[in-house]
């Protein structure tokens, strides 16, 4: 899970619950998230900034918290849709380590999911599901565009609701190992000849293996405030750039939280179709 789809998995909503609901809400708020400049540094942002919530649970097309999806099929044990993904920019002046090397622009990401149902839970309101998601990563400084590489990321999805019998309370756990193709983790741990120095060597990155990811949320709503968190956890151990020389960490951790206010929904009612 990149980092905006982490900010944007504050949620984690079970999209199979969506029945019943407004199609549409929408609301202001605001986020705070605390993250590695890049996975592996030890080097720490902190971002406050608003945080529209925008709900929209239609059949071919869902926005939440946890991503844009727009569905190509869906049927009782499978989705297929395309998500959207991406990393916040670096500057590497504030990064010792990649300091006069190349910032490290936005990243977008957008690819197919395939989610298969592993298990549904009436008596424990949870859904276990099996997530496959490939896609193209796209760089940006909002003057050019070029590719990035590409990111494979298998994952085990698991939602609940009313958590501890407390009405309202959903939480989430998603956990898998991610792969980067060579371009991808170049772009991120590779250091070209130019910008070597004694202390940071010219390093050629590898694709393959990109470590693991386990993400943990919570949130509820009251009537039309909704509050929620999660922690993010990084492990690179045994990642194919483990010994890039702007790798500081072998793990690291994300977290966030949210407050909205829900000032708008649709007379019309979602449906599980």
């Amino acid at each position: 899970m990149t980092l905006i789809a982490a900010l944007l998995s504050l949620c984690l909503p079970p999209a199979a619950q969506a029945q019943h609901l407004p199609l549409w809400e929408a609301g202001v708020g605001m986020a705070a998230i605390h993250f590695p400049s890049y996975r592996g540094s030890a080097v720490r942002q902190d971002y406050l900034l608003p945080a529209p919530y925008v709900y929209y649970r239609g059949r071919y097309l869902q926005i939440g918290r946890e991503d844009v999806r727009s569905m190509l099929f869906r049927s009782e044990r499978a989705q297929f849709y395309i998500s959207l993904g991406g990393e916040v920019p670096v500057r590497s002046q504030d990064n010792p380590l990649r300091r006069g090397m190349p910032d490290l622009d936005t990243t977008v990401e957008i690819g197919p999911t395939l989610e298969v149902a592993l298990a549904r839970s009436q008596r424990y309101r949870t859904d276990v599901d099996l997530r496959f998601s490939v896609a193209p990563v796209l760089a940006t400084d909002l003057t050019q565009i070029h590719a990035a590489g590409w990111l494979f990321q298998p994952q085990l999805a698991i939602d609940s609701q009313d958590i501890a019998g407390i009405s309202g309370l959903q939480g989430g756990l998603r956990a898998g190992p991610l792969f980067a193709d060579q371009r991808y983790h170049q772009y991120y741990y590779g250091v070209d000849e130019v910008y070597a120095r004694p202390d940071r060597a010219a390093y050629r990155a590898r694709g393959g293996y990109a470590g693991s990811q386990l993400t943990v949320a919570l949130n509820r709503r009251f009537d039309h405030v909704w509050a929620g968190g999660f922690l993010r956890w990084d492990d690179l151990d045994g990642a194919t750039f483990i010994d890039s020389p702007l790798v500081e960490t072998r793990s690291g951790f994300t977290a966030g939280f949210a407050l909205s206010w829900i000032l708008f929904e649709s007379a019309a009612r979602a449906t599980d179709e």
